[in-house]
């Protein structure tokens, strides 16, 4: 779980660093997910060989054509879901960072699991309900402390404004 969060915390600042850096070359969202898809691809590939070998492939062969058309409509639209899905986490990463986009996605969870238990009736224990409201505060200083670092950035600029303009 730990080397999870790692590297997809490693993932989301790099992809923030390619949209917004200091670099000639940035990317737009639609290219960066151009890019980050052919090797994603091959290492799924890859990945499923390994752990499945060549029995999903056999079966898949081994389909009427009926079938197999049903088959790559399901995944034709789960891919267009995943690439949804993609880049409109890219577009909230540039325009909110790295850490903003982090912590949307973890809002958002809360959300998910609140609206499963309207929606549902699931149950959630104290634990989770915990875990909520530790998630919100922090959404909540994140939010405040962004907010004072914009206005302390903004009352420099003017003062730097000024001082050119009495030059």
């Amino acid at each position: 779980c730990l080397a999870s969060n790692a590297f997809r915390s490693t993932k989301v600042a790099l992809q923030q660093k390619l949209m917004t850096g200091e670099s000639k070359d940035k990317f737009d969202p639609c290219t960066l997910l151009m890019w980050v898809s052919v090797p994603s691809g091959v290492m799924m590939l890859f990945g499923s060989l390994i752990t499945e070998g060549l029995a999903p492939y056999r079966q898949m062969a081994s389909m009427d054509r009926k079938t197999i058309g049903e088959l790559w409509m399901a995944l034709g639209v789960s891919c267009a879901n995943a690439v949804v899905l993609n880049l409109a986490q890219l577009f909230v990463t540039k325009e909110l960072g790295a850490v903003g986009s982090t912590l949307v996605s973890q809002a958002k969870a809360v959300l998910t699991v609140l609206g499963g238990m309207v929606v549902f009736g699931e149950s959630v224990t104290v634990l989770e309900l915990v875990g909520f409201a530790e998630v919100l505060v922090g959404v909540y200083v994140y939010s405040a402390m962004e907010m004072r670092a914009k206005q302390r950035r903004a009352i420099e600029q003017k003062k730097q404004e000024q001082a050119v303009a009495y030059r």
